[in-house]
């Protein structure tokens, strides 16, 4: 009886994981209007990531529950935290070189000029009281809940369907959250899919959570850093 329930769980989960990138996926390609109207404020935007990215997490929390498994059965574990740390750091810097030197030149040179038209979030960045908000959205949206989904998502794929269901998960996974940033412009929501990837790459390498969440709010730190100091 445990086993079915776990099993039912697990498919609900994935049913729960579909609905919110379909959602993702429509909202990102059919209502360009309201996205931007989110990212014109650094507020509206704080709020409205703040807000769905806890219910999200809520939501994901649950379902881990009621599949009968914890956080450290996905990878979040305090097991030496501060190599995780450490470690997730070192890939958040090397990813955001990799990027800047490498990646973003060739989509730039691959995508048209005149389809690349995007909101610039730069324009948000030129008000030094606002730097720990933009910082906060880097530490628990960028890093705990993006990643954190990711996780959650990959591993119950690969839970259900095995190593296909986790190829497909990285996959379209990693669609949906480059078109998320569509909004940017096509060469960001590139970007940002390939990112996706990365983080994903990064998870794997020892199955510990914390380092995909650890580089990636350090690769959105420094961006923003960088950013204030040129803006």
């Amino acid at each position: 009886m445990v086993r079915l329930s776990t099993k039912r769980a697990q498919y609900l989960s994935i049913g729960v994981l579909v609905l919110l990138w379909a959602q993702s996926a429509h909202l990102s390609l059919t209502d360009q209007d309201f996205v931007r109207g989110i990212a014109s404020s650094v507020w509206r935007l704080a709020l409205y990531a703040g807000g769905h990215g806890l219910v999200v997490a809520l939501v994901l929390f649950g379902l881990l529950r009621l599949s009968r498994e914890s956080l450290g059965d996905i990878g979040f574990t305090s097991q030496h935290i501060g190599k995780q740390l450490g470690i997730g750091t070192l890939f958040g810097m090397a990813l955001f070189l990799v990027h800047n030197l490498f990646i973003s030149p060739v989509i730039d040179a691959l995508v048209p000029a005149s389809a690349d038209q995007g909101v610039d979030l730069t324009l948000l960045l030129n008000n030094a009281k606002e730097y720990p908000i933009w910082i906060l959205l880097a530490v628990l949206q960028g890093g705990l809940v993006e990643e954190g989904s990711r996780v959650f998502g990959i591993t119950r794929f690969e839970k259900v369907f095995g190593k296909p269901g986790f190829v497909f998960a990285m996959i379209v996974g990693s669609m949906v959250f480059g078109l998320a940033h569509l909004y940017q412009g096509v060469d960001s929501a590139i970007a940002t899919a390939i990112q996706a990837v990365l983080f994903i790459l990064i998870y794997l390498r020892r199955r510990r959570a914390l380092e995909a969440v650890t580089a990636h709010a350090v690769y959105d730190i420094i961006g923003i850093t960088i950013a204030y100091q040129i803006y």
